[in-house]
């Protein structure tokens, strides 16, 4: 039975009784993914695929995707918003994937090993790996993962070796006991290849490419391979549009973590809403140097050491459907070790431009700790620091999915999750680990 969308009731997958009829949310227990026939692909987890509807079905002519944030081209091929992620994920890719049960999949890699506990990793790439203008992956330049924190990268690379033509070697800095950081695109050598077209755009080795005809407004995307059944990708900026109408003139998917929102749509009767994994962790990152913990800062520390400020800060502080963060347990000990010694006077805690759930996170910080202090909350500027006032730390999020940060640098505060909705009858997708929805190829998803 395909998957059909969880009721609200239930948010998250799984089963659910509604009106008498059994609704299968996932399958109950996780599959490793097969090849897909023809191709050197996995198949995808059935667990994971999401579906309107039975009616939905794999492929088709147009999906139409409202974006409620900006896509820059210079931010592939990871992304910093959740509109940049959505549509990267079809163009570029990992090398190695993590699905929405945790499992993890080849991507660009089909095969992976360490022979020394984690400190270089060796990649088996895919025989049909290409670039979409037909030329061969090539690995290059290795940025790694941007920080939030300069000089703070927590899997630092000191080198890349092309073993053979389908084979490339990482050397981490500090050993990493699984390769889940190499589920980040920014990870993978040869995620992206400079764009000899001068339309702006990275090649990438996934799915689809941008449309360089699409009209103005209109990100389009394409299958690279013109005889595989894939629909054509529309994406369009909600703006300042009411929601409600963006999703009644044609959209077919958007994602969302506005309660009314999901309110209205399941009440329309056209639509499908489903719960996205748990995949974002809003964090305090604190800034060096080390030193002694401000006593203003004394009852945030003793605050932090459970989970139930985190749990307040859940309920209070953030209008998306959030919960406490797990993550490692705060001692007073590593409160002081990682926080900095932070301005007494006036100073900042920074968030994001643009993220609402940060801002609110860190205002509500402010007030909580040091109102005396006349610290505020304040944005980010481009160089991901406020040139007006000086900062003693930052509110932002990592995928739940990364590994972990090194202790010290952070305090986890609340997870968040977006929820799907989806136009009935409309191509069926699939949900990452990091709850980013992907276009699953057609032979990958099991009839």
């Amino acid at each position: 039975m395909p998957l059909m969308p969880c009721p609200r009731s239930v948010r998250t997958l799984g089963t659910a009784l509604v009106a008498g009829m059994t609704v299968f949310c996932a399958p109950a227990s996780p599959q490793t993914p097969a090849p897909v026939p023809g191709s050197d692909g996995p198949r995808e987890n059935t667990a994971c695929i999401v579906r309107a509807d039975s009616s939905s079905s794999v492929g088709g002519d147009t999906v139409r995707i409202a974006l409620f944030d900006s896509v820059s081209r210079a931010s592939a091929p990871d992304g910093e918003n959740d509109a940049e992620r959505l549509v990267f994920r079809q163009i570029y890719e990992p090398l190695v994937r993590l699905d929405c049960q945790g499992n993890l999949v080849g991507a660009a890699a089909r095969s992976w090993q360490t022979t020394d506990s984690g400190k270089s990793w060796t990649f088996e790439l895919r025989d049909s790996l290409r670039y979409s203008d037909g030329s061969p992956y090539e690995a290059r330049e290795f940025p790694g993962r941007p920080s939030p924190m300069a000089g703070a990268d927590p899997y630092p690379i000191e080198s890349v070796e092309a073993v053979s033509s389908h084979s490339v070697r990482v050397v981490l800095a500090r050993a990493a006991s699984t390769p889940k950081l190499f589920t980040d695109p920014a990870y993978n050598p040869g995620a992206v290849r400079a764009e000899s077209s001068g339309d702006g755009w990275h090649l990438g080795t996934g799915p689809y490419r941008p449309d360089q005809n699409a009209p103005a407004g209109v990100l389009r995307l394409l299958a690279v391979d013109t005889a595989v059944r894939l629909p054509v990708l529309e994406f369009r900026q909600a703006g300042r549009s009411d929601s409600r109408d963006v999703l009644d003139h044609g959209t077919d998917l958007m994602v969302t973590a506005d309660p009314r929102l999901l309110d209205y749509a399941d009440g329309r009767g056209r639509f499908g809403s489903l719960s996205l994994p748990w995949s974002k962790t809003y964090l305090l990152v604190v800034a060096p140097p080390v030193s002694q913990l401000p006593l203003a800062l004394a009852p945030l520390a003793d605050s932090l050491k459970g989970s139930e400020m985190r749990g307040a800060l859940a309920r209070d502080a953030v209008r998306a459907e959030s919960r406490a963060a797990p993550g490692m347990a705060v001692t007073q000990d590593n409160v002081s070790d990682a926080l900095v010694s932070w301005a007494r006077g006036n100073g900042s805690i920074l968030y994001p431009p643009g993220d609402r759930t940060a801002q609110d996170l860190a205002e509500r910080l402010v007030a909580l700790v040091a109102p005396q202090l006349r610290w505020r909350a304040a944005p980010m500027g481009d160089n991901g620091h406020s040139s007006r006032t000086s900062f003693v730390g930052m509110v932002v999020s990592r995928s739940s999915a990364d590994p972990d940060w090194p202790v010290g640098l952070n305090l986890p505060l609340v997870e968040t999750r977006a929820h799907a909705i989806l136009r009935r009858g409309s191509p069926a997708w699939v949900v990452d680990g990091d709850g980013t929805l992907r276009m699953p190829l057609p032979g990958a998803v099991p009839p």
